[in-house]
């Protein structure tokens, strides 16, 4: 079996093209493991194409069972931010954010990039996490973060960073 062997510049048509061919995959029908099969044994991959086709892999095979669950749109994003979470974030413990700067083109997205907010309740566990990491440090950080920890803990946040009630906890 001849594999074709790819250059992430080179071949860039190449792996922009799977995810259009990962939007088509299913279940039902066998395309899902037909698609899984292709990228793994019609190509020899370098470093670029090797991490594309595995986003190509995880985008398909999470399309096709969203399909097959009937996912919502909404329902879709939680899937995606999760996957971001456990593979980037793994050991966050307080949330984290998806900053879209093609808002930027838009000016009712203006508040996306000048106000920050948490949640009384994220408010309260960011507190916590700060006291919990004064207590583990052991003496082994810079005074400059011990400082900024130590305002977080006694509940003292920077004047950026609005509190409300309700709203998103940041999980």
């Amino acid at each position: 079996m001849s594999r074709t062997t790819l250059d992430e510049t080179r071949d860039r048509n190449i792996w922009e093209g799977w995810f259009k061919e990962a939007e088509d995959c299913s279940l039902d029908d066998g395309s899902l493991a037909k698609f899984l099969d292709h990228l793994k044994n019609d190509y020899q991959h370098d470093y670029g194409t090797s991490a594309w086709a595995t986003a190509a892999a995880a985008f398909a095979t999470a399309n096709a069972f969203a399909r097959y669950e009937g996912l919502t749109g909404f329902q879709w994003s939680c899937v995606a931010m999760d996957v971001l979470r456990q593979m980037c974030f793994p050991d966050n413990k307080l949330g984290f954010t998806v900053i879209d700067y093609d808002d930027l083109l838009y000016p009712q997205y203006e508040y996306r990039f000048t106000e920050r907010k948490i949640s009384a309740k994220g408010a309260e566990k960011l507190r916590q996490e700060a006291k919990t990491r004064i207590s583990e440090s052991n003496g082994m950080v810079h005074p400059d973060v011990m400082a900024w920890w130590q305002k977080l803990a006694n509940g003292q946040f920077p004047e950026w960073l609005k509190v409300e009630e309700g709203g998103n906890d940041g999980r």
